[in-house]
């Protein structure tokens, strides 16, 4: 199920940013929203009384993950603005699934020094790989790019 590999992830983010014996007070919007989740997700009738330890327990998990979504996407911007202007250029390319020949060409540079803008930001953003860069920044829109040599008005 959808909930259960989403409410997984609430877990791990719980793990490593919530210490035991935080308490988050509820209000009663949230929880009855969680209650209707509850009983689509497991199928219990809506109507049905959902127990108050399971809502907490998906609340946390669902508080838990919007801080470490919110930490990630923190760390993710505080390392593109430690990018040169045209290693975002090279960033752009890479989530746009360019090969390096083909940001070379883009940019108008050698494929060595691709491969150098590359390493460099992969090195900013602490991550092994143009995958694992692409999805760090998947929920980027770069559609209107422009690039670092291209006209600007």
């Amino acid at each position: 199920m959808v909930m259960g590999y989403v409410l997984d992830r609430f877990v791990e983010a719980l793990e490593i940013i919530i210490r035991p014996g935080n308490y988050v007070r509820l209000d009663e919007e949230l929880v009855s929203g969680l209650e209707d989740l509850i009983a689509h997700d497991v199928g219990h009738d809506p109507h049905e009384e959902v127990g108050s330890d399971e809502i907490r327990a998906i609340a946390g998990d669902m508080i838990r993950f919007g801080m470490q979504y919110q930490w990630t996407s923190t760390e993710n911007l505080r390392a593109w603005k430690n990018l040169t202007p045209r290693q975002r250029d090279v960033a752009v390319c890479v989530c746009m699934g360019y090969t390096n020949t083909e940001i070379a060409n883009k940019l108008m540079i050698s494929s060595s020094t691709v491969k150098t803008h590359i390493r460099n930001v992969l090195g900013k953003f602490k991550v092994g790989g143009k995958l694992e860069l692409k999805g760090m920044l998947r929920d980027w829109d770069f559609s209107g790019w422009v690039f670092e040599h291209e006209f600007r008005e």
